[in-house]
């Protein structure tokens, strides 16, 4: 996934940077480098943006056990 293609699923989504990084557990200074471009965008979080998109926010934090969404 490219910085285009991540910072557009983040957009249908409706969603910020930050609830990702809080969605992911990591910081959110390293979502802001994928969308600028700066570091390539994991596999894995590039599943999980595809994941979220099937499912929804809600079910997609509590299949990861972030209960906090």
């Amino acid at each position: 996934m490219t910085s285009h293609e991540f910072r557009e699923a983040l957009a249908r989504l409706g969603m910020s940077q930050e609830r990702l990084s809080r969605l992911m557990g990591i910081r959110s200074r390293t979502i802001r480098r994928w969308v600028h471009g700066d570091y390539p965008v994991p596999p894995l979080a590039a599943r999980y943006l595809r994941l979220v998109q099937r499912v929804g926010i809600e079910e997609a934090g509590r299949l990861a056990g972030n209960h906090h969404t």
